[in-house]
Formats: C-alpha cells, sequence, structure tokens
C-alpha cells in the first residue's frame, strides 16, 4: 500500500478490492474518526454560516479601508496636502518601516497626535523630525517626498468588491437559482 510516497506493508484477510482508502482495512470507526471530516451540526453551521459571513466582513472592511484612503493618497500623489512636520515617536522595521508619531503642521493649526507615517524611511529613527504631509486620511501622514499607497487603496477596493461579488455570486444568487429550478420541476403556474 502507498501511503504519501512511502510505501507500506499491510497484512490483511480481507479482499484488497474492498480496503477502503480512508484508513487502515480492520480500522473500526472511532480509530478512524480523524480521517474522515467533521459532520457535526456545528461543523455543518461553520461551514454554511460563519466562514460566509467573516468572508463578507473583511470584504466589507477592505472596502471601507480602501475608500477611507483612497481620496487622501491621491491628494499626496498630487502634492495637494498640508506641508508640516512629523516627530517619530516609535518606529519598526522589518522588511518596510512602520512609524508612529505625532504630526504638526509648518503653520501651527493642524496637530496630529498618535498617527502613522506611510512609507517610513529606516534612517528616521526614533526622536527625528521628518516632513511630511497631511491629506485627512484617518489613519496617518505621507512623507514629504510623496507617496504609492493610493494604489494599495485600489488594490482592497478590487479586491473587496471582487470578494462580495463573489459571495453574491455563491449564496443569494445560488438559491435564486435553485428556488427556480424547483418551482419550474414542480410544475407550479406563474413560473416561466
Amino acid at each position: 500500500m502507498d501511503i504519501g510516497g512511502y510505501c507500506v506493508a499491510v497484512q490483511s484477510s480481507q479482499d484488497p478490492r474492498r480496503i477502503r482508502s480512508a484508513g487502515w482495512p480492520d480500522q473500526d470507526a472511532a480509530s478512524r474518526a480523524w480521517t474522515d471530516p467533521p459532520r457535526t451540526p456545528t461543523g455543518v453551521v461553520l461551514r454554511r454560516l460563519a466562514f460566509p459571513s467573516l468572508a463578507v466582513l473583511l470584504c466589507l472592511a477592505a472596502l471601507v479601508y480602501g475608500s477611507l484612503t483612497l481620496g487622501p493618497g491621491i491628494q499626496v500623489a498630487r502634492g495637494e496636502a498640508v506641508p508640516g512636520t512629523f516627530h517619530v515617536l516609535w518606529q519598526y522595521c522589518h522588511n518596510g518601516c512602520n512609524a508612529r508619531g505625532d504630526f504638526v503642521s509648518d503653520d501651527g493649526s493642524i496637530r496630529r497626535e498618535d498617527v502613522d507615517l506611510y512609507d517610513a524611511s529606516r534612517r528616521d529613527g526614533v526622536d527625528s523630525e521628518v516632513r511630511a504631509l497631511d491629506s485627512g486620511n484617518p489613519f496617518g501622514v505621507y512623507p514629504a517626498t510623496g507617496s504609492h499607497g493610493w494604489i494599495w487603496s485600489i488594490i482592497h477596493l478590487i479586491l473587496g468588491s471582487a470578494g462580495l461579488l463573489g459571495w453574491i455570486w455563491r449564496y443569494p444568487l445560488r438559491a435564486l437559482r435553485r428556488r427556480r429550478r424547483a418551482g419550474s420541476a414542480s410544475g407550479s403556474p406563474g413560473q416561466p
């Protein structure tokens, strides 16, 4: 018997054509439980309700985030934002850098505390002053050199929209098609 690339010798008095692929030939139902998919009501509820609901919530979150950050990101790319200074209070660098701190506009009219600096540079250490642009993004400010953050906003909008359309195709439209098919199969009047 070949299991996952390993050859295993099995001694059995059963006919080899009757050996099930789900487990060893002489297993009982209790020892085979880990190989069979769950058929409990909880598993059905998770598969049919919880996972699709979670997918819808994630898609909606992506749409909200993308719609909130797209306009400010485009303003920064065009250079239509309020210039100021960002004071780095915290920074974490791995593949890129994330910085949090306080922003003050050049004229002092805008003060934002505990906001993100998008596209932070590795050379901007803690307690450094960085030129930044505030475009009204509720989550943070952008470096004065500009940003391509609006591209991520568009990606969030595309993925959120595609996910919601997929959910609509998978659940409500499929149920409607099933209902129409069942109605036409039963021959009820008034159905096309």
